[in-house]
């Protein structure tokens, strides 16, 4: 491996050996890995991505960390991080976006070009590529209403899909079910003025803080939704569950859909949460919960496993 190493720092590649991949996440949890790599640009990042395949090497593509949680033993393994495939470009009311640009930050240049469609995304802590493979969404929107079309890399070759060849839907797409990478992204907007906009940005904002435990490290919503009118929160909140505590992990007082980093939690006590809310909401209600939060390495699933039986 250290031949490849050197070649991805000869690339341009920043590469740093036992990272901390709490360090990388929103949720402050998680072991080492192995290496982490930053590319300069797309075309490293995708020959990164190329050569791990061929070499049949475990890895992870790394947006913002606001989805994930990696096991307490690390990844065994090459995280490679988008932090520096930023780049975006307006052309009227379009926009071309690198994988791993801000949406909050994408919002907000949208905004000072007086460009609506992005308000309700505002405050999400993630990137295009993280929103684009599992469509996140806000306030009955979602990013897929948006995209126009999206550049992909199969492990082989670069090439452009159109929105309705994705299979967009609730929390998925063909870019999850098929382990496609995200490379950019082409996104129409529409005019409008920029005081509206703004207050719209701001009003969305106001309601995060209202109903989501902010001040703490999370993950965002734990659960995929299992129906459009069943809200995991509320079902959570029913069962008495909200402030239940395992080690440094908490089912948020305030949002029931959320599980907490309130000090030096670890992935085994997040785990044991998520299993704890999936028994009794099926005991309770019949209801099989899915996660929304993406669990890194295979040790969480069996993890997982192992708890539940």
């Amino acid at each position: 491996m250290k031949d490849m190493i050197k070649s991805f720092m000869l690339a341009g590649c920043e590469v740093f050996e036992n990272e901390p991949m709490s360090s990388h996440t929103t949720f402050r949890i998680g072991g080492h890995a192995d290496f982490f790599v930053i590319p300069p640009d797309l075309e490293t990042f995708c020959l990164c991505i190329k050569e791990l395949k061929k070499r049949k090497i475990p890895f992870f593509i790394l947006g913002k960390g606001s989805n994930v949680l990696f096991s307490d033993n690390g990844f065994k393994g090459i995280v490679i991080s988008t932090e520096q495939l930023n780049n975006f470009k307006f052309n009227g009311n379009e926009v071309s976006a690198e994988t791993g640009v801000s949406i909050t930050k994408l919002a907000v240049e949208a905004m000072k070009r007086s460009l609506s469609g992005m308000e309700e995304f505002f405050g999400i802590p993630g990137t295009i590529g993280g929103a684009l493979r599992m469509n996140s969404g806000a306030f009955g929107r979602e990013i897929s209403d948006i995209v126009e079309k999206v550049e992909i890399f199969d492990g082989q070759k670069r090439f452009w899909m159109f929105k309705e060849e994705l299979n967009f839907g609730y929390r998925k797409s063909l870019i999850a079910e098929k382990n496609l990478w995200v490379v950019s992204a082409l996104f129409k907007l529409k005019y409008s003025q920029v005081e509206i906009i703004r207050e719209k940005m701001r009003n969305y904002m106001k309601l995060r803080i209202a109903k989501q435990p902010l001040n703490y490290p999370s993950a965002g919503s734990v659960f995929r939704r299992p129906a459009n009118d069943i809200y995991v929160g509320k079902l959570v909140e029913d069962l008495g569950l909200k402030g239940l505590r395992h080690g440094d992990a908490m089912i948020s007082d305030k949002h029931g859909g959320f599980i907490v980093n309130i000090g030096d939690a670890r992935a085994e006590d997040v785990i044991f949460l998520i299993n704890l809310i999936k028994q009794r909401v099926h005991e309770n209600y019949g209801i099989e919960l899915e996660t929304e939060i993406e669990l890194v390495e295979n040790s969480l699933t069996e993890l997982i496993e192992a708890q539940q039986g």
